[in-house]
């Protein structure tokens, strides 16, 4: 019985460390979402929903997630600091948007590490453009705290959403009590690491001091009221465009509803798309459905919006995204051929 059992623990754990039963977990999530999202609703009525969109609330909601993608390089630049102000502004956007395309299809936020690593290969240093990206998701932690907070004071919210959303709050709020805190006593904590890491030798440890160091530095920006006003200035209106993506893609489709269902999607969405579902198909237009639903609209058009707001977001980044990638790409190969050849 024990050597059975121990056999069982082994097959689990090989099944559990395979990358096709991970693959077929996550498409049998988007399989799921799809189906739920697409019953009892007739093909004809979506197409006859969408065919009747309205292009120049279309053409605007394109405009609004340009912009939106614009602030969010623009808000990573002032992260950086003055380490990253010769890195140009190009260089940011071309590697957010390839980031954005990687984390579409790679689970892990892979695609944020590969922003780490591109970056960070400038001089600027790989810990420290990974810590800019934390801080980054951070930031958008306690703009999404905030927004629920506010959503909840206008509109009660269904358990699915608000469940998840007070849970991530109160982890948001914790974190941001702890690196308020860090950024001002960054040399302490540095001088206690070195005391903790004295049994280490002593490359190692000046190794992880180093590295320490180098990711405490993405804490400066918390120093400065200057810098935390421009913070908080890009993220609110990466969160205002996102809003209202949702808002112009409700008036495409002739909806006209109150503000507080974009609001209410934006929050949804945000619950739903940390599932890890390649390209958060199925997922993304259930979410769609269910949330319009509270509004009593019906589940075809609920699915017609997801669809739409999905593509108006999801294509336009693919396709600008994986030319990003190919560029940045070459842009490496070639400055790997020229140390080459001063080598």
């Amino acid at each position: 019985m024990t050597g059975m059992l121990a056999w069982l623990r082994a097959e689990l754990a090989r099944l559990s460390a395979s990358p096709y039963l991970r693959a077929g977990v996550l498409l049998a999530v988007c399989a799921l979402s799809l189906y739920l999202a697409v019953q009892d609703v007739a093909l004809t009525e979506i197409g006859e929903a969408l065919a009747q969109a309205d292009l120049r609330y279309i053409g605007l909601a394109l405009a609004s997630v340009s912009l939106n993608n614009l602030a969010k390089a623009a808000r990573w630049k002032l992260l950086l600091g003055p380490t990253g102000k010769h890195v140009p502004m190009s260089t940011l956007l071309a590697s957010h948007l390839a980031g954005q395309t990687l984390n579409l299809f790679y689970p892990a936020r892979l695609g944020d590490l590969s922003r780490a690593y591109i970056v960070g290969g400038m001089g600027l240093g790989r810990v420290f453009v990974l810590g800019s990206v934390v801080m980054e998701k951070l930031v958008d932690m306690l703009a999404y705290a905030a927004l629920f907070i506010f959503l909840l004071l206008l509109i009660p919210l269904p358990n699915w959403i608000g469940d998840s959303a007070y849970g991530l709050a109160v982890i948001t709020l914790g974190l941001w009590g702890f690196l308020l805190a860090a950024s001002r006593k960054r040399l302490g904590l540095i001088s206690a690491l070195d005391w903790a890491a004295r049994w280490m030798p002593v490359t190692l440890r000046e190794q992880v001091i180093r590295r320490m160091r180098s990711g405490l530095e993405s804490l400066a920006v918390l120093q400065g009221s200057r810098d935390l006003t421009r913070l908080a200035g890009w993220s609110a209106l990466i969160w205002a465009t996102a809003v209202l993506n949702n808002y112009l893609v409700i008036e495409a489709l002739h909806l006209h509803l109150p503000l507080t269902a974009s609001l209410l999607i934006a929050i949804a969405l945000q619950v739903g798309i940390s599932i890890p579902v390649p390209g958060r198909i199925g997922v993304f237009e259930y979410i769609c459905v269910q949330s319009l639903a509270l509004f009593d609209i019906e589940a075809a058009v609920g699915l017609s919006y997801g669809i739409l707001l999905h593509g108006l977001t999801m294509f336009p980044l693919v396709a600008v995204g994986l030319g990003c990638l190919w560029l940045l790409g070459l842009a490496r190969r070639r400055g790997e051929g020229m140390s080459a050849e001063e080598g």
